[in-house]
């Protein structure tokens, strides 16, 4: 899997309709991350293609991004979408609420984790959860519950040798974090799942 920038292949969204489902779209009526967009046919397409808004337009998966991405990785086929955030800087794993855990089987958990390492040791950027209002940052053996209002902006990572290997750990920039379960208003826990 390669940290291709964005630009599109020549790969076909064909069926896949889980990005009218996932994403919030303001322009349509307020349509919420999650559900359905009104105008959408899951498995079918836009009922309004010619007309759509700008942002659906301007949108392409990190699948259509990275030519090494197999058919597997069609969101509709993994159940999540890999999406870069704006500005290219985070890949976030979107899941479909319907099957969050879709992303942890294989061949996706061993490939996700390895890129996960590869993209904190690349020094600029790293792996995002995204499940409805809850984010984690995905480490290559584990991952840290961010929360919901914290920004990638707020965190980098840490290295250290641990035992034979490396442990990779989250450090929140400037926001204060607690032990699980003493977090409170505007505070963020760091609680390892």
């Amino acid at each position: 899997m390669g940290d291709a920038p964005l630009t599109t292949t020549a790969k076909q969204c064909g069926t896949c309709t889980l990005c009218c489902k996932l994403f919030d779209i303001p322009t349509v009526a307020n349509k919420p991350a999650g559900k359905w967009c009104p105008n959408c046919t899951p498995g079918r397409g836009c009922g309004i293609w010619p007309a759509r808004p700008q942002m659906c337009a301007d949108y392409f998966c990190h699948w259509h991004a990275d030519a090494s991405l197999g058919p597997e990785w069609r969101p509709d086929v993994a159940k999540f979408i890999l999406s870069r955030e704006p500005g290219g800087i985070w890949l976030s794993v979107v899941t479909d609420p319907g099957q969050p855990q879709a992303w942890k089987r294989e061949p996706y958990h061993t490939m996700l984790r390895q890129l996960a390492a590869r993209l904190i040791e690349s020094g600029t950027h790293g792996l995002m959860l995204i499940d409805g209002d809850r984010k984690s940052v995905i480490l290559p053996d584990r991952e840290v519950l961010i929360g919901t209002r914290l920004t990638h902006a707020n965190i980098s990572f840490t290295k250290a040798r641990a035992g034979s290997g490396v442990r990779y750990d989250v450090v929140f920039n400037d926001v204060p974090v607690v032990p699980p379960g003493a977090a409170g208003p505007g505070v963020q826990s760091a609680a390892a799942m």
